[in-house]
């Protein structure tokens, strides 16, 4: 039910809200988005990536609950379960495990993809999926990570695989149809 941390070398994952994997040899992972964004890391220094599946910029100071199964208060406990739905929260983690995995942060590249305009405030024109993306670019450039590719926006949603052994990204658009 809580949002999973993987650690994969052969297997390929599904990746839930707030999920987060940790690729090398032939791991694989895959999700669905919409606003919410996988920020993808990758260094060639091992062959090691990463993928998020974040649904929120950031988690606020003032957030009573993060989750709703979750007893405690995120300003109770230091690391909240559902932490990592949150850009600011996730991209931290990554970088922190690739160095704790020997691999120099100055090797590590990104990849933002996602954060479609497909929920919006209509009164104002506030879309989370933009607000994902700023963030995404605002955290990785703090940490000096430089983002070599981008697949953002739009008003589509897209499913996401990431194959470690290959060393690719493979994006598809859903098209959404009436009847």
């Amino acid at each position: 039910m809580y949002p999973q941390e993987h650690f994969e070398s052969t297997s390929r994952i599904f990746l839930k809200i707030g999920d987060v994997a940790f690729l090398h040899d032939s791991g694989q992972a895959w999700t669905i988005l919409g606003s919410c964004v996988s920020i993808c890391l990758f260094s060639d220094f091992k062959k090691f990536t990463s993928i998020c599946h974040a649904q929120l910029p950031e988690r606020l100071a003032t957030a009573t609950i993060c989750y709703v199964n979750c007893p405690r208060t995120c300003e109770s406990i230091s690391k909240c379960v559902q932490e990592y739905r949150y850009v600011d929260k996730v991209v931290p983690h990554m970088i922190s495990t690739f160095v704790k995995q020997g691999i120099p942060a100055n090797s590590i590249q990104a990849a933002i993809i996602g954060g479609a305009s497909v929920i919006e405030n209509l009164t104002t024109g506030f879309s989370i999926g933009i607000k994902n993306i700023d963030t995404a670019r605002k955290v990785l450039k703090q940490h000096n990570i430089p983002v070599i590719k981008e697949f953002v926006g739009g008003n589509k949603g897209i499913r996401i695989s990431i194959d470690n052994k290959l060393r690719k990204i493979m994006v598809d658009e859903l098209e959404i149809f009436s009847f």
